[in-house]
């Protein structure tokens, strides 16, 4: 329910609008929420995900990664990712971001990062994070970093083009793995496209 909503029922009821209790009562129904997730057995949470789809809470999203990243079951595995990928709401991103940089999740982190090109999360002020996890990944990691600046379509500081570009030629100077120095590269000329835009 949004602010005019409320502002709306309280004229009609002519009662004080009192925006500090809407918030307190988002706070305990996302509480609620998280607390019914975290209780759902797997099979439960599956029948669950279109609901969760319709309530959109940003607090849900990290709960839901780490319920994705740990089950077994490839389902809702699947199912969960698939709701990860159909995320429209902006404010999800910091979630993502901060699952992306968790070392927890390091064995699922080229499959978070597909997320944000995948799901048209703008992910354009992390520019410098995704070239730094890039660096630090695996070959997977590089080609999804890449792909997810490929897809950024707002204009950047020249600062912040040329910041990314030397992160990425020092660690081409400094790897040894052919492969990698080509991922690299490929991502450096991603990078140096976006001078263009």
């Amino acid at each position: 329910m949004n602010q005019e909503s409320v502002r709306d029922i309280c004229f009609l009821n002519l009662q004080p609008i009192n925006y500090n209790i809407l918030e307190q009562e988002k706070t305990k129904l996302l509480a609620q929420q998280k607390k019914m997730v975290e209780d759902l057995s797997d099979k439960d949470l599956k029948g669950k995900i279109k609901e969760l789809r319709s309530l959109s809470q940003p607090g849900l999203t990290s709960l839901l990664i780490d319920r994705w990243y740990h089950t077994n079951d490839e389902l809702l595995s699947t199912d969960l990712y698939q709701f990860f990928l159909d995320t429209k709401n902006q404010t999800e991103l910091d979630y993502f971001i901060e699952a992306i940089e968790n070392e927890s999740y390091l064995e699922k982190q080229s499959d978070l990062i597909s997320v944000l090109w995948q799901s048209s999360l703008d992910a354009s002020d992390h520019i410098e994070k995704l070239v730094t996890i890039a660096i630090q990944g695996d070959f997977m990691t590089i080609i999804e970093v890449g792909t997810v600046i490929e897809s950024f379509e707002l204009g950047f500081e020249e600062q912040v083009i040329l910041d990314a570009e030397y992160l990425v030629s020092e660690a081409m100077n400094e790897e040894l793995d052919e492969g990698r120095i080509k991922l690299l590269t490929n991502l450096h000329q991603i990078i140096s496209e976006l001078h263009t835009i």
